[in-house]
């Protein structure tokens, strides 16, 4: 376990699975009817002559931000009951509208990609799955999760001191902010970070140490100071900065949590590595850990001692319950507001893979399936990556067991968007429509589609 793996998972690495839940909530925003108040942006629409109209609405999404500004040029592809497909374009209002659409014939999906996102996708609509659907200005809100753009940085190091004791580690980050890096090493190291160019910002810093337990399933990491450190905004890279950690030291709060795994033997969450963080939202890097977490006997419970500190710029706290396998989040739940001892709640279990096999490769437009041990879940999701970056997501809707991919929009480079083999694995998710992120996720293992 690297040293610094618990500090440095803040709220980033849940964009980083890609949980765009913004469409598939039924609380509406608009109480009209999806099938009024939309532009058909190009003058057509597809399906029988005399169906119904569907308006969808593409719109901006954002981890954590309930505005959701119309995105005007992207394409929109519906393909109806009966298997005809039809692209529109969006306009300025982000909306557009099929006409004709005969629910009669079966089920229809909906795809809709623009510049600089994530292309999204809804499949096995039928009428009263539309009707449940969240509507943004009269439309089906179709989101579109925004992809991390170029960030201007500059580079900040220089040296720690104030140790308690010398061989103690330390943590450089940069907190209050959604861009920056992170640093780790001993005492006597030099830091370095990348921080935002042009904007004021904050450096957190942190004196500990880390030490993996027997199960391999937790650790102990005391903490023993932590200090925020303002700097002002700058536009080149600034070196010999000294962070002294036993000034603008936060006070320190505490508090025993636990929170239990799936009562399925064979769930991977039994298995997986426990981390706690409580993490402001706003900020990459969080302001709170599990000093020590480990999993019980029995494998059926994490306890998880906390330490964090509450800065006055710190807005929505959240604790996060996390598990492990490697590198790869598959599972978490949250609780909203400062720790406040006790129980959290239980972790969701993982989809397991019918076909293909995890870790295989499968044709992108051949049927997928795989198994649920959750019931009730809300939002069932494929998440497909390009590397790092997150691809393509389609929502399969709830307690969904199986899909097949759609087709590409014809203004779609599949290379360019896919790569040659996605990643791909399934999220079973419960989302927050009025905190626009999920309140609890659990996550599949990986397989490979080609396309």
């Amino acid at each position: 376990m690297s040293l610094s793996r618990p500090l440095s998972i803040g709220l980033m690495a849940l964009i980083g699975a890609g949980l765009a839940f913004g469409a598939s909530c039924s609380d509406t925003e608009d109480a009209s009817s999806p099938g009024t108040g939309g532009s058909t942006a190009q003058g057509g629409g597809g399906g029988a002559a005399n169906g119904v109209s569907v308006t969808f609405y593409v719109g901006e999404s954002i981890w954590g931000d309930a505005n959701h500004p119309p995105i005007a040029g992207a394409t929109v592809a519906f393909d109806a009951p009966g298997g005809e497909r039809t692209e529109l374009t969006t306009g300025a209002d982000g909306k557009v509208t099929f006409d004709g659409v005969d629910w009669s014939l079966g089920l229809g999906s909906v795809t809709a990609y623009g510049d600089g996102h994530a292309m999204y996708s809804v499949v096995g609509l039928d009428a009263a799955r539309v009707a449940s659907l969240r509507l943004i200005d009269g439309g089906v809100f179709l989101a579109l999760p925004t992809l991390p753009g170029a960030v201007d940085t500059v580079t900040v190091s220089g040296t720690i001191t104030g140790f308690q004791d010398a061989a103690h580690n330390a943590v450089v980050n940069v907190v209050g902010s959604m861009t920056g890096s992170e640093w780790s090493g001993a005492s006597s190291g030099t830091f370095s970070v990348m921080v935002p160019s042009g904007v004021p910002f904050t450096l957190q810093a942190l004196e500990m140490t880390q030490q993996p337990l027997a199960s391999g399933q937790g650790y102990d990491m005391p903490v023993y100071q932590v200090s925020h450190h303002d700097f002002a905004a700058t536009s080149s890279d600034v070196s010999g900065a000294v962070l002294d950690l036993s000034t603008s030291t936060l006070a320190l709060q505490t508090a025993d949590v636990s929170w239990t795994t799936p009562s399925r033997a064979e769930s991977r969450v039994r298995a997986g590595f426990g981390v706690g963080l409580v993490c402001p939202w706003g900020s990459t890097a969080c302001t709170g850990w599990s000093t020590h977490i480990d999993i019980s006997a029995g494998g059926n419970q994490f306890d998880d001692s906390l330490l964090w500190v509450e800065p006055t710029w710190a807005e929505t706290p959240t604790f996060f319950a996390r598990v492990y396998d490697g590198n790869e989040l598959i599972s978490f739940r949250r609780s909203m507001g400062w720790p406040q001892g006790g129980f959290v709640g239980s972790l969701p279990d993982t989809p397991e893979w019918v076909t293909p096999s995890a870790g295989t490769h499968h044709p992108l437009h051949e049927s997928l399936s795989w198994q649920l041990f959750d019931t009730g879940v809300p939002e069932v999701m494929l998440m497909m990556m390009k590397g790092a970056t997150l691809a393509w997501v389609v929502s399969a809707g709830a307690d969904a067991t199986s899909l097949a991919v759609p087709e590409l929009p014809s203004t779609v480079d599949s290379a360019a968007l896919l790569g040659l083999a996605p990643r791909a694995y399934v999220v079973a998710g419960w989302p927050n429509d009025d905190l626009e992120s999920p309140d609890a996720f659990g996550a599949s293992k990986t397989v490979f589609l080609d396309p």
